[in-house]
């Protein structure tokens, strides 16, 4: 496989090419996740990093046909990735269906498993990331430690996350002031009361609410407003800063809305808009060159269930 892959070179100009026009963390990983599986022999790779609460956040995946991976990030195997977290080169498992720490939580649905696991870490970002790739037939052809053009791969992705960070945390930032600027800006009414985030909050008695552990009056009438949603079929924005839980309370609102259908997560900033209508809606045998097998979009994989678009102030026009 390894040699039947093209070069990397003319792969990264078209990645670069699309990353310079909108800087997106998407436009780069569609054609580099793709020279990956070649050069691998891999049947899917998961470009990803690590979350709070041992999960995982997946920004790209692309299976053997060029279709991303609907439920990418319970396609991750912890064992594997934990293993290679110890060392900053590609580490190879050959032979993952002798030991079954190595299922994921997908495979524990089904009766396939994946033969072999390559994990290719990323060095020097943070949260830790890596590339993920798998397969259920062959082993996995493992890189070389100095193959110059895994080095490249891996060294632009790292460049990539860290612009997508700063990028995140000036539109953190942007909307903090935002705010602030909002809160201290005069009323026009002479009667009107002050700004609500200036009221004072006294503690209350603990609220666990799942994931959630308050005695903050005022997430306690979120949780209260959220209980009385969830049922519903309204759908929900969640706004909040980095780190503030949104994804939380989403599985959340999931769980307490007592669907029997799946929690599926759309990255709204990793889809490309050429595979917007793909995604979302999937696609008949013969509907384009390549498609070969029906495929159901991410809203029929996500009925009976939620679907939680993560990041949506990022999704394009088309999205």
């Amino acid at each position: 496989m390894g040699a039947d892959a093209p070069s990397v070179l003319p792969v990264l100009a078209g990645a670069l090419a699309h990353w310079r026009r909108r800087g997106r963390l998407a436009d780069l990983l569609p054609s580099l996740l793709a020279w990956c599986l070649a050069r691998s022999g891999a049947e899917r790779g998961i470009f990803f990093t690590e979350s709070a609460g041992s999960g995982y956040r997946v920004w790209g995946s692309r299976d053997a046909d060029g279709e991303s991976i609907p439920d990418g990030e319970r396609s991750i195997s912890h064992f594997a990735v934990m293993r290679a977290a110890a060392q900053e080169t590609p580490r190879l498992f050959p032979d993952t269906r002798a030991d079954r720490r190595f299922r994921t939580e997908a495979e524990r649905e089904r009766e396939v498993r994946s033969r072999s696991i390559l994990v290719v870490p990323i060095p020097g970002v943070d949260p830790a990331a890596g590339l993920y790739f798998d397969s259920r037939f062959r082993v996995i052809d493992e890189p070389a430690v100095d193959d110059p053009e895994w080095h490249v791969v891996r060294d632009l992705l790292a460049i990539a996350l860290g612009v997508e960070s700063e990028r995140r945390h000036r539109r953190d930032l942007e909307r903090i002031v935002r705010a602030r600027v909002r809160a201290a800006t005069p009323s026009a009414g002479p009667e009107s009361p002050p700004p609500r985030r200036n009221a004072p909050r006294s503690a209350i008695a603990p609220v666990v609410f799942h994931q959630f552990l308050t005695c903050s009056s005022e997430l306690a009438e979120l949780i209260s407003e959220v209980r009385r949603l969830a049922p519903s079929v309204v759908p929900i924005l969640i706004e909040g800063e980095s780190g503030t839980g949104k994804e939380l309370l989403a599985r959340a609102v999931h769980i307490e809305s007592g669907r029997k259908g799946p929690f599926v997560t759309l990255h709204c900033g990793t889809v490309p808009e050429t595979l917007v209508e793909v995604e979302l809606f999937g696609h008949r045998a013969g509907a384009f060159t390549g498609a070969d097998r029906d495929r159901p979009g991410l809203l029929a994989h996500a009925e009976g269930g939620t679907l939680f678009l993560d990041a949506i102030e990022e999704s394009s026009p088309v999205l």
